[in-house]
C-alpha cells in the first residue's frame, strides 16, 4: 500500500475542515473603549472599564452580540452584527472546496475587534476604532 505522507494529510485536513474551521477559535475578543468610565453588562457579567477600556469574549455565531453600557443613569444597548471572517474567504485558495465544510460552521463568523462608544452621546451609535 502506498504511503501518503505529510503533504497528503495536510491537504486532507484543509479539504475536510476549511480555513475558518482550522484557523479561527470558538470565541472572539472584543475590545470596548468608552469616553468616560462606564460599566459593560454582557450576558450576566458586569465589567467596569479600566482607563475607559474593557473587553468581552463572545462565542462566534450568526446572531448579533448584544451588550449594555451603563454610565450614571444612562443605559445604552449596543448590538454588533456578525460578518464572515477573513479566514472564511481564504477558502478561495482551495478552489472553493473549503467553503463546503465551513458553510455551517459557527467559526466562520466574526465581530469587530474594537468598538468605540461615546458615553456622552444619548444615541446608541458606535464608532469605528482602528
Amino acid at each position: 500500500m502506498r504511503h501518503i505522507g505529510f503533504p497528503g494529510v495536510l491537504v486532507s485536513c484543509v479539504l475536510l475542515s476549511g480555513c475558518a474551521g482550522i484557523l479561527n477559535s470558538h470565541t472572539r475578543e472584543i475590545n470596548i473603549h468608552t469616553t468616560k468610565p462606564s460599566k459593560i453588562v454582557f450576558e450576566e457579567d458586569t465589567i467596569a472599564t479600566v482607563n475607559n477600556k474593557a473587553y468581552i469574549v463572545v462565542k462566534r455565531q450568526k446572531q448579533p452580540v448584544t451588550f449594555s453600557v451603563i454610565r450614571n443613569d444612562t443605559v445604552k444597548t449596543i448590538s454588533l452584527r456578525s460578518r464572515n471572517s477573513i479566514n472564511f474567504y481564504a477558502n478561495i485558495y482551495t478552489y472553493g472546496i473549503g467553503f463546503i465544510p465551513d458553510w455551517n460552521n459557527p467559526k466562520r463568523y466574526s465581530y469587530r475587534s474594537r468598538v468605540f462608544i461615546n458615553s456622552g452621546e444619548s444615541s446608541n451609535r458606535i464608532y469605528r476604532y482602528d
